[in-house]
């Protein structure tokens, strides 16, 4: 018994360390698995997709608010407080910043509530309504249920806010495990509460919105114990934090309009959605929710754990440390991001099965045809996660916004383009099948061979770019436009911080990742003919089938990747190889 109790305390005084972060963040998202299968329940309906509109509102006042300025504002300043003043003086500057932090939130979230339903009835009836041919109509039922889910949703921004706040200031006081046990709390109370609620009790969308609400009550509650015992208040001087008040501020304001700007994107794809077919946005969001997994899970721990490091050794000048903790983290995020991509990409059908088991089959093919080409963003979303927050370390704001501008105007440009491009699936799709020659019948011109039916493609590509059609396959064009957008910004991050720290060379960076992305390729290789295979034999319409034939081809695939890494001596594998025979020597010999 002494023995156990000895490995659980060694266990617990590492609970702050990458690993242990990434397993509780790992952990939120089964039990978030949970709350994804509780709203799937309602599959993809015209409720599901207010109710995700709805959640755009409170999200945006939570995110401008506060986590546009928190990873690129407080955390920088409060570590810097920390290392050059000491943490009297980060206590009173904390204490200072909740309080202006309650009085922002409570002042706007009730202008928000007294003007929801002019909000409501303007995000209905959008000019991008329209966008296929059968697009949905709403009608004023439907529009007081939207106006019912945003004012109850509007609890949410009022304690998540509060938490947030409360979790930078623990980070940068080394506390990351209570803060990933605060999201453990919120995805446990969601999940529970939608089932209770929203599927139990019959309230739906009205339950899931409540939800939501208790969730993020609990979020907070779950830090406040931690924050007592940590934060000494022994002096409380308002007039001395002001400086470093206006420093936030004046950091947070480029990240506050970048944040605007994200989700203007958002409000763009949300009102594009609604004007698909019914049910089009839950299904881009289920989409969005599976792919989010990976980023959340590998990204956010590592990033979480490098910012304070990186903005200590900014502080500190130590520009070669700096450069070899950037480069850590960055590869470490690539070696566990690339199998998830795979996975998710050959797996597409399968997860969604898994996930959901929606009773349409429709439903189901749409939301792994919106993974699948959201699963080219995935490694885009997490490389960027890095270069923001290095960016953020050496106090450079600024330029995250530019990017942001430039990615809002192509996401409307590729989400304008692109859900009618593929609107037009049934237009365009045989003209490709028969230059591909996949197609023996399909027959688009009166002349015969591939140079007339190339000429033919091209004079109707305008067509198929502007003119709405009647595909479902249409929310589709918003999961790519997705993907295309990260794609441009983590190139555009990468440039401006190379140009202004130089933290990419060629040894440590370049020619690692490449090894990683040849071991992915073979990856892929292996997995998609497993899969083939597999699905000669297996039927897929059964869930333990489906199950045996994700768990065969995600072993097969983990093992050759590992066998790649060994052969192509990837560091991080071997890093990973020490720190397994490390556990098993410290705790079971």
């Amino acid at each position: 018994m002494k023995n156990i109790v000895k490995k659980i305390a060694k266990l617990l005084d590492k609970r702050n360390s990458v690993p242990f972060i990434m397993g509780l963040i790992f952990l939120t998202k089964v039990v978030s698995f949970f709350k994804l299968r509780a709203m799937s329940s309602l599959g993809a309906t015209t409720e599901m997709d207010l109710f995700n509109a709805a959640f755009w509102i409170p999200d945006t006042i939570f995110s401008i608010l506060i986590a546009g300025s928190v990873a690129a504002a407080v955390i920088p300043t409060f570590s810097s407080v920390k290392f050059a003043d000491g943490l009297k003086r980060l206590n009173s500057l904390f204490v200072t910043c909740f309080v202006v932090l309650v009085i922002l939130l409570i002042s706007t979230v009730s202008i928000v509530f007294l003007n929801t339903q002019f909000l409501a009835q303007g995000y209905i009836s959008s000019a991008f309504i329209g966008v296929t041919e059968d697009a949905v109509s709403y009608s004023d039922s439907e529009i007081s249920l939207l106006v019912n889910l945003i004012r109850i949703l509007l609890l949410s921004p009022i304690f998540m806010g509060m938490s947030a706040l409360i979790s930078a200031y623990l980070q940068v006081r080394r506390k990351f495990f209570i803060t990933n046990v605060a999201s453990f709390s919120y995805a446990v109370f969601t999940t529970v509460g939608m089932y209770i609620l929203g599927v139990v009790m019959g309230y739906g969308v009205i339950g899931f919105a409540v939800a939501v609400a208790i969730a993020s009550f609990a979020h907070l509650c779950s830090q406040i114990p931690v924050l007592v015992k940590t934060l000494e208040i022994e002096i409380w001087e308002p007039s001395k934090d002001i400086g470093k008040l206006w420093e936030i501020i004046k950091l947070g304001i480029p990240r506050v309009f970048t944040y605007i700007i994200v989700h203007l994107s958002s409000l763009v794809n949300n009102m594009i959605s609604l004007g698909l077919q019914a049910g089009a946005l839950s299904i881009y969001n289920y989409a969005l929710a599976l792919h989010k997994f990976p980023p959340q899970i590998i990204a956010a721990a590592i990033g979480q754990v490098a910012l304070p490091d990186l903005s200590e050794k900014h502080e500190s000048g130590d520009e070669e440390s700096f450069k070899d903790t950037f480069n850590s983290a960055l590869r470490n995020v690539v070696f566990f991001i690339i199998p998830c991509v795979v996975v998710m990409v050959v797996l597409r059908v399968p997860i969604v099965r898994l996930v959901f088991e929606f009773e349409q089959w429709d439903t189901t093919v749409l939301t792994a045809w919106c993974l699948g080409l959201l699963s080219v963003s995935v490694l885009a979303q997490s490389i960027a996660q890095i270069l923001l927050k290095a960016l953020f370390a050496i106090k450079e704001v600024r330029f995250p916004l530019i990017v942001s501008i430039v990615g809002l105007l192509c996401g409307i440009l590729f989400s304008f383009m692109f859900t009618r491009f593929l609107g037009n699936y049934n237009d365009w799709r045989p003209v490709v099948d028969s230059v591909i020659g996949s197609s023996s019948d399909a027959v688009v011109s009166d002349q015969v061979g591939v140079i007339p039916t190339i000429k033919l493609y091209i004079e109707r590509l305008y067509a198929w770019f502007t003119i709405a059609g009647k595909s479902k396959y249409a929310v589709g064009g918003l999961a790519l436009s997705f993907s295309l957008v990260y794609l441009v910004e983590v190139i555009v991050l990468g440039i401006g911080l190379q140009r202004r720290v130089k933290v990419i060379t060629m040894e440590d960076t370049i020619k690692p990742i490449a090894r990683m992305f040849f071991n992915g390729l073979i990856m892929l290789g292996v997995s998609y003919m497993i899969f083939k295979m597999s699905d000669f034999s297996l039927n897929t319409t059964r869930s333990l089938q489906v199950v045996i034939l994700f768990i065969s081809n995600v072993l097969i695939g983990a093992c050759t990747y590992a066998v790649m890494s060994l052969w192509n001596d990837i560091h991080e594998f071997k890093v990973l190889l020490d720190k397994f025979h490390k556990l098993i020597d410290n705790y079971w010999k």
